[in-house]
Order: C-alpha cells, then structure tokens, then sequence
C-alpha cells in the first residue's frame, strides 16, 4: 500500500516583530545541548488550541499589548533540579512542570515558531546549498510539474551520486529530500496593518499607501487575497465545486503541497557501481 506524505507547505504564525528576534534571540543564546533538550520537550508537549483559549490570547494580544518576556526558558539547564522545577511549576513531575512552564511562556504561535527554528538547528545531516537547490529544481520540475526553461533544470528524475563507501551519500540525498520535499517552512506573519498606520501616520488624509509604500499595499493585498482563498477552500460546498479554480489561485499567490507516494520519491535499494548509488 502507497505511503502518502504532502510535500512543502508554508506555515504562517502571527507574531509581532519584539517577539520574534525574542525567540531567534532566546535560540541564539542557547548551546547545541540545551537546543536538543528544549526541542525534546516541545515535542512532548502539545499546545491548548480550543477556541476558547485561542480567543483568550487574541484578545490578550488586540486590547491588552504588552511585550512579553521569557523568564524560565532564558535558563532551561536550571530546570533539571527538581527543586528548582517545584519552585517554579509547583510540580515535581518533570512532564508536568515543563507542560506549566511551556504553557504559561508560549502561545500555539510561539510554539511553531521555536520549534521550527530548532529542527532547523539541530539536523544531523549537513546539506550544501547546491545540492538543495539541485533537489529543489527537482521538486518545482517532476512533483509540482512546473514548466521551466532554465538549462540548470534536470532533465529526468534520476540521480546518480558518485562517491567512496561511507562518504555519507545516502544520508545526504535522503536529508535533501527531506528538506527541499517536505519540510514546511514555519513564516512569521508580522502585523502589516500596524506598520501601515505607521507609514501613515505623518502622511496627508488625501496620499494613498501605493503612493507612499507600493511595496507594503502590495503585500497587504496579496495576504488578504491569501487569507479570503484560504477561507473559501474550507467552505464544504464552495471547495467542491470550484476546488480546481481555488487551488490554481492558492499556487499562484503561495506555494501548495501536493500529496504523493513517499515510497516512489526516497531512494530504492542500492545497485553500486563504479562507487555510484543510482537513486530514483
């Protein structure tokens, strides 16, 4: 039976500017260990994401704006001490402290962002760039069958990577494939409607955004007409009906995962010669 993984699509989280060099700040400052130790815990915990609480922290955010700190999470190693964990979560089971600690200092956005930015951070398997666009003309070529005249376009889905035993040849492809494939890139959203009130601020009533910054009122326009697809493909009656017009505007104003068979993209067995692996 067919294994079906939908490839690459983009994941936005709303956050405002102040938090995010927060959490690229708090990611900077940590060691290589604390990362894999924080990232572990993230994995095991998993966000309150009921309306209710969702509304809870839009409302928090929209009349309540208040520039958030991280307290605990600056010095996570200090949380290995269970007494030190009692003080803070007013638990001594590490599970459920670290759940109060990540709950109480994260949001559902906070969350995806630190997470992403971790995974990133902490992957085994070192890619270079050349090889990742390689694999991304790849991908835009024989997943998405996009058109494209670039002779740099591979010509047929067929790999061979030449290279001695245990160079690494495997783990290499099977990382590039996972990365230009199917990781989805978390993308902060940052409050565009804030920083137009910003440009304006000092303009005249009668100047309009385009005459100031074409570059902003082009990408307010181009989330709105995101946003209003995205809600039309959930709608059960509009998504069946005009699914194929939805989706042809969805990959035109943002890139969309298709679904494939995950055993037909990884690569087969090896038949080595000459020091090669021809990989499918």
């Amino acid at each position: 039976m067919p294994q079906k993984r939908r490839t690459r699509t983009p994941i936005y989280v709303s956050l405002s500017e102040g938090r995010i060099k927060q959490i690229e700040n708090l990611v900077d400052g940590w060691s290589n260990e604390t990362r894999r130790f924080v990232l572990r815990r993230l994995h095991q915990y998993v966000p309150n994401r009921s309306l209710f609480k969702r509304l809870r922290q839009w409302i928090q955010r929209t009349l309540k704006p208040k520039q958030r700190e991280f307290r605990l999470l600056q010095n996570p190693s200090l949380l290995n001490d269970w007494h030190q964990r009692f003080e803070a979560a007013g638990s001594q089971d590490a599970t459920a402290a670290w759940n109060h600690i990540l709950s109480k200092e994260l949001d559902t956005q906070d969350h995806q962002y630190l997470t992403f930015l971790l995974e990133k951070q902490t992957i085994d398997t070192f890619v270079p760039k050349s090889i990742h666009e390689y694999f991304d003309r790849l991908y835009h070529t024989f997943i998405l069958k996009e058109y494209s005249n670039d002779p740099l376009t591979p010509r047929a889905p067929l790999v061979l990577v030449i290279g001695n035993s245990g160079s690494g040849k495997s783990a290499t492809v099977k990382q590039a494939i996972e990365e230009a494939f199917f990781s989805s890139d978390v993308k902060p959203v940052v409050d565009l409607n804030a920083k137009r009130e910003e440009v304006m601020a000092n303009q005249p009533i009668w100047r309009s955004l385009t005459e100031v910054d074409a570059e902003l009122a082009v990408r307010i326009e181009q989330r709105r007409k995101r946003a209003r697809l995205r809600f039309f493909s959930r709608v059960p009656i509009i998504r069946y009906l005009f699914r194929n017009r939805i989706s042809h505007a969805l990959s035109t104003v943002d890139e969309e995962g298709v679904w494939v068979d995950y055993g037909a993209i990884t690569p087969n067995d090896y038949q080595t010669a000459w020091a090669g692996e021809p990989l499918k």
